[in-house]
């Protein structure tokens, strides 16, 4: 389920970043934390579009725990698991730099 989001929206935002490319997107999809400012940038807009960043970058809980929220009709556990670890996110990572890097930091 997560790695379908992240594949359809990491193609949606193919237009919106760039110099970013299919191969960025797989990378993502296989958890290959992005270095690059392409593959930021396209975290981000994932992210953005998930509700998980708003436009300027800052992380939003709400949107966070609304996109995981479907796991729990799949695996009870990876669903805590992914909830934990986006509190624990929105609780260390700051999101004081420009929007992309925030995002890598999110990831």
């Amino acid at each position: 389920m997560i790695k379908d989001a992240i594949a359809h929206l990491g193609t949606e935002c193919l237009s919106e970043t760039s110099d970013a490319t299919m191969s960025d997107v797989q990378d993502l999809v296989d958890h290959v934390r992005p270095t690059t400012r392409k593959a930021l940038c396209l975290i981000t807009c994932i992210h953005t579009k998930a509700g998980m960043q708003d436009e300027h970058g800052k992380l939003k809980e709400e949107g966070g725990l609304n996109f995981v929220e479907p796991l729990k009709q799949e695996d009870m556990d990876y669903y805590e698991i992914s909830k934990e670890h986006f509190i624990n996110c929105i609780n260390t990572v700051p999101d004081d730099a420009e929007a992309c890097i925030v995002g890598g930091r999110f990831n």
